[in-house]
């Protein structure tokens, strides 16, 4: 039985050797810049609107200020750390960034299937999406 040829994975192997290889599937893609920001951006855009008339308000606003209020009224109970940087406890090194609803998770990994699952990449989405982050740093 024979496989059929994927061009995505000879593309794929051919970049790797030339390069020397990749860590990850991140650097293969690359970074995202400018143009996937204004992408992004329509992608939230359009979400909302969606979202808005099919419930009858803004979730993705009505998400984040839940989160935020159930991180004020849990009173840092961990410690500065916890207040600075959303540690989910004090034993543990796993921070609470951000908050979204689903649909807008979906729809940003539809375009950009790596971008919640990569440390870069997500590094780059908090930076340059802060009014999604629930402490405004990340």
């Amino acid at each position: 039985m024979s496989q059929k040829p994927n061009p995505f994975a000879d593309e794929y192997k051919e970049a790797a050797d030339k390069s020397g290889g990749f860590k990850n599937i991140g650097d293969a893609v690359g970074m995202p810049d400018k143009e996937d920001w204004q992408n992004i951006v329509r992608i939230i855009s359009i979400t909302r609107k969606a979202t808005t008339k099919k419930y009858g308000f803004d979730i993705l606003i009505d998400c984040i200020a839940n989160a935020r209020k159930e991180r004020a009224d849990s009173g840092y109970k961990y410690g500065e750390l916890t207040k600075e940087f959303g540690l989910v406890n004090k034993e543990s090194n796993m921070r609470h960034v951000m908050e979204l609803p689903q649909e807008y998770m979906y729809a940003i990994e539809k375009a950009y299937p790596i971008m919640f699952t990569n440390k870069e990449h997500f590094a780059w989405f908090c930076q340059n999406f802060k009014e999604l982050l629930i402490s405004g740093r990340y």
